[in-house]
């Protein structure tokens, strides 16, 4: 009974890194992409754009990287309270504190990144 419990620890430790891994690299390739295709589109001719929507949007675009950066972190940060807890270092549950906080991150980062690419819109649909 005990094998069954330590193979499906190591199980959902793997399987959280793969998780974590895989939503902040969708993050940021998403939000580096359309940050590059709103810069290369303003960059061939900006007259017609409201550049001022555009530079907001992009701002907004670097705060959601820098909170998928912080997300990476986190991430980090929970994978090792959860090692920590299956060798009976920390105390179990511990891992959630940094769990919850990247969620909420994620979350964040997330809603930035779609008021950036409305922002970038607007600036450039007149």
């Amino acid at each position: 009974m005990g094998d069954h419990h330590d193979v499906h620890k190591s199980d959902t430790y793997k399987s959280m890194i793969d998780i974590s891994r895989d939503g902040f690299r969708f993050l940021a390739t998403l939000n580096g992409g359309t940050w590059l295709a709103v810069l290369t589109f303003v960059a061939k001719d900006a007259s017609w754009a409201d550049v001022q929507l555009v530079k907001c949007g992009v701002k907004w675009f670097i705060v959601s990287m820098a909170l998928t950066a912080l997300c990476f972190l986190g991430s980090w940060t929970s994978q090792y309270c959860l090692h920590n807890e299956n060798h009976g270092r920390f105390r179990e549950g511990r891992h959630m504190i940094p769990v919850v906080i990247t969620f909420l991150m994620y979350v964040a980062a997330a809603c930035c990144y779609a008021y950036g690419a409305w922002l970038a819109m607007e600036g450039l649909i007149l």
